[in-house]
């Protein structure tokens, strides 16, 4: 007789999940040893890798090894390639180098070329160009009377620079004169001069004949002076006193073809104003007034000596006031040893620049060969350059007489 069982549903859970979880374990176990074998299977099937019969130290340093090996060949292939970097950009610095020297180069010469630095061969229409140029600048400061032509002039001056021992370049240019420019001479009404060339002046109107033997007087002055161990400098030297006994044996004790004609440069020291002496009361105040204008302070006459006074005054160097006179009423030839606006001086190639200045109512260059003159009129140099400053004073004034066309010798005599 069947019986009516009745049973709770807490136990009927339980007893169901234990009667299900036990196959569901071995289900799971089974298939992951299947999955094992599986997998053992493909890998002993597969070639057998270097491991196999090394241990576990053995194939950790074989990892090891073979890890570094590509590091180490990526290192030495950087390693390369850097070095080929280096040398090809060590070559491309030295070529960019290379090249930008060229550039400066080249275009330090074009700026050379267009500022026109650059020392070019000028042709003779330029150089004729330029001589023209000169010459207006010559006259642009000078009287109206400068501008006519010397052929049709009446009368004539000849004013001589200061330059100290450079008066060599006068004795030349006056001897060519003398020589060559009868034209001048025959109709030579005045005679200027400051300093040295104030001597020249007198020697020409009063003594043109002994013009040689001063030039040899003052070659045997510069040698003199060149001796010392300070020149003109030298303590207990006094050149003024010299120059006195010099000019004392050349003057005439008539010294009236100077009256009138011959013109002086001084200055008075208090003043420092230029005064041009022209007359003369006696062959002793013509010495005074020459010996004024040849007086340089400290220079002549050592520090702390009295300038020459005359007629109450004191008087130094009349080349500090107006070192070439020049006159409105006559025409007036200027001679210079310094390069410049004088008609007769040297004519200096300025390669760079023009400039010139006005010193003591003289215009100059500006250049290192005035300089140099400058130096060497008080400081005298070797008789051989004072003979070629006496040279080249007669070659300019030759070249003055042939551009104006006033070459006029004495009767008798060869061009």
């Amino acid at each position: 007789m069947p019986t009516n069982t009745q049973t709770s549903p807490t136990a009927g859970i339980e007893s169901s999940d234990k009667s299900s979880s036990s196959p569901r374990t071995t289900s799971n176990e089974d298939s992951w040893k299947s999955n094992r074998r599986t997998v053992e299977n493909r890998t002993s099937s597969s070639s057998k890798s270097p491991y196999d019969h090394k241990t576990e130290k053995e194939n950790a340093n074989d990892l090891t090894l073979q890890s570094l090996e590509p590091i180490a060949s990526t290192h030495s292939d950087r390693s390369s390639s850097a070095s080929v970097s280096l040398t090809q950009s060590t070559s491309s610095q030295n070529i960019s180098f290379k090249e930008s020297a060229l550039t400066w180069r080249s275009s330090l010469r074009r700026i050379v070329s267009v500022l026109n630095l650059a020392e070019r061969e000028k042709t003779p229409s330029q150089k004729l160009q330029e001589r023209k140029l000169r010459e207006a600048d010559m006259l642009l400061n000078r009287p109206a009377i400068c501008r006519l032509p010397l052929k049709s002039m009446t009368s004539f001056c000849l004013s001589l620079s200061g330059c100290g021992f450079l008066g060599s370049y006068h004795f030349g240019a006056v001897s060519c004169m003398l020589k060559n420019g009868q034209h001048i001479i025959s109709r030579l009404e005045r005679v200027s001069g400051a300093s040295a060339g104030s001597l020249v002046a007198s020697l020409l109107l009063l003594k043109p004949d002994k013009i040689g033997l001063a030039l040899e007087v003052l070659y045997a002055l510069g040698d003199e002076l060149n001796r010392l161990n300070f020149g003109a400098l030298t303590p207990g030297y006094y050149l003024n006193e010299r120059l006195i006994r010099i000019v004392d044996d050349f003057l005439p004790h008539d010294i009236s073809p100077a009256q009138g004609r011959l013109y002086v440069s001084l200055t008075l020291r208090k003043e420092r104003v230029n005064k041009l002496v022209c007359n003369f009361s006696s062959r002793e105040h013509l010495i005074h007034c020459l010996m004024a204008s040849c007086y340089i302070p400290m220079y002549s006459m050592g520090y702390g000596a009295q300038p020459p006074i005359i007629d109450g005054e004191e008087y130094i160097d009349g080349g500090y006031t107006n070192n070439l006179p020049d006159f409105e009423d006559i025409r007036t030839v200027t001679i210079s040893p310094f390069s410049g606006n004088a008609e007769i001086s040297p004519l200096d190639a300025e390669r760079y620049f023009d400039w010139k200045m006005t010193v003591c109512n003289q215009t100059m260059n500006v250049n290192l060969q005035n300089i140099v003159r400058g130096a060497q009129a008080l400081f005298p140099p070797s008789r051989a350059v004072l003979e070629s400053y006496f040279e080249a004073g007669f070659k300019d004034a030759f070249n003055f007489l042939i551009k104006h066309d006033i070459v006029q010798r004495s009767s008798g005599t060869e061009v």
